[in-house]
């Protein structure tokens, strides 16, 4: 979970790059006005991203983050791996945090229309879909563009925060799911878009939710305690056999062990300097 905003990267329609923006009122020379401003930047940028020890990820201000009430969804076979990760600083930071994938690709587009078609319980997905496929209306088309980026983001970025800490080998696709960022990247994004989810399955493959929790309930558990506190530096962290359960079938859902998709998320990972060999 890291991320700047830059600029856009436009790849297919639309064309309009219209980043989420903060409106700043005109201020005088006023040096008390100048001082209160920074008090408010240094509180919503470092202040409580820092509380629990995280990096602070742009998305954490977008309104992009769609709701679904969906408690089972189903990954198409390749999203992860046919989304692909857009552009990066030398540090890791993406270049737009309103493009952290390239979603006007072809063939990302196709399976997220797969991902619609076989999950009608996320309409925002449908929603957004249609307006980025057939709005005549930029500013449409690029808020529809911008959900879609942060549903890849939320789903395929999580693959990524869940590679191990230490001693993690490009050409050794694993996981770890005790790791501090795998759980709060369910916290801050999966959780914002399915708060209901209680399974994430790759399509083709069987699965039911009977007898299981909603699995944010007991992510929030873990964010709310202690054991988080500094998540970002936690190679190993407690984590619940619930939340064990989900996030293990949500990695084969994302296919972290597919190469193509293994070797994209460790060169993320390792360019922002988050695996330690």
């Amino acid at each position: 979970i890291k991320s700047q905003a830059a600029t856009a990267e436009p790849s297919l329609t639309p064309e309009a790059n219209e980043e989420d923006s903060v409106l700043v009122p005109q201020l005088s020379d006023d040096p008390t006005a100048m001082r209160v401003l920074a008090i408010v930047f240094l509180s919503v940028f470092i202040v409580l991203p820092l509380a629990h020890g995280g990096a602070n990820p742009c998305h954490l201000n977008s309104n992009k983050s769609k709701k679904a009430n969906c408690e089972l969804v189903r990954i198409p076979v390749k999203m992860c791996k046919l989304c692909k990760i857009g552009p990066l600083e030398s540090n890791g930071d993406f270049q737009d945090c309103t493009a952290t994938y390239k979603i006007g690709n072809q063939r990302c587009l196709q399976k997220i229309q797969k991902y619609v078609d076989h999950n009608p319980c996320d309409g925002a997905r449908a929603t957004a879909l249609d307006d980025y496929l057939n709005s005549n209306n930029p500013t449409t088309k690029e808020n529809a563009r911008q959900v879609l980026d942060y549903f890849v983001y939320s789903m395929c970025e999580q693959a990524c925060d869940c590679i191990p800490q230490e001693n993690a080998d490009r050409d050794t696709p694993e996981f770890d799911v005790a790791r501090g960022n795998c759980q709060a990247h369910a916290y801050y994004d999966i959780c914002r878009i399915l708060p209901d989810v209680k399974l994430i399955k790759k399509r083709g493959t069987s699965g039911n939710t009977n007898g299981l929790p909603k699995a944010c309930d007991k992510i929030t558990e873990w964010f709310d305690s202690p054991a988080s506190q500094g998540w970002a530096g936690q190679a190993t962290t407690p984590v619940s056999s619930e939340v064990e359960f989900f996030l293990k079938k949500a990695m084969g859902a994302f296919e972290i062990k597919r190469p193509a998709v293994y070797k994209m998320c460790f060169d993320l990972e390792n360019s922002q300097g988050r695996i330690n060999k």
